[in-house]
C-alpha cells in the first residue's frame, strides 16, 4: 500500500478490536482463493514496515474496510457498498439464531428478512451514488 506505514495498519486493526488471528481470519473469508499459510506472521510483518503489503492483500484490506485517505469518492463508496453483508451471511445468521432457541424464530425470520430487503437496497443505492461520483470525477 503505497504512503500506508505499518503503524496505520495496526491502529486500524486494533480500532476494529481485532488481534491478528482474527484478521487473518477476516481476509481469508473476504478471499476467493486460497492465502498463504503464514498469513498472521505475514500482518506481523506489514504492520512492523518489514516489507510492503502486495495489492492482493490491499485489496482484501480495503474490502474489510481500510481507508487510507488515497481513496477517490467514487472508490470510497463502491468499497463500502462491497462490504455490507451479503444476504446469505443475514439469512445464515438467523437460521443459527432460530437453531439455538435465541428467539422466536418468526421474529428472527422478520428481521432477517426485514435487513436483506434494506443491505440490498442500500448496495443498489451506494453503487448508484459512485457510478454519479466516477463521472463527476472523470468530468462528466
Amino acid at each position: 500500500m503505497a504512503g500506508v506505514d505499518g503503524a496505520a495498519l495496526r491502529e486500524w486493526r486494533r480500532e476494529q478490536r481485532w488481534d491478528v488471528p482474527e484478521l487473518a481470519r477476516r481476509l481469508r473469508h473476504a478471499a476467493a482463493e486460497p492465502l498463504a499459510e503464514d498469513l498472521a506472521g505475514m500482518i506481523r510483518r506489514w504492520e512492523r514496515g518489514y516489507c510492503a503489503v502486495s495489492e492482493r492483500y490491499e485489496l482484501l484490506y480495503r474490502k474489510l474496510g481500510f481507508r487510507d485517505g488515497t481513496e477517490p469518492p467514487a472508490a470510497e463508496v463502491t468499497a463500502r457498498a462491497q462490504a455490507l453483508p451479503e444476504p446469505d451471511t443475514i439469512t445464515a445468521m438467523a437460521t443459527g439464531a432460530v437453531a439455538a432457541g435465541i428467539a422466536d424464530p418468526d421474529a428472527i425470520r422478520a428481521a432477517a428478512a426485514d435487513a436483506v430487503a434494506k443491505v440490498t437496497r442500500a448496495r443498489e443505492a451506494m453503487l448508484r451514488l459512485a457510478e454519479l461520483l466516477s463521472q463527476e470525477d472523470a468530468g462528466g
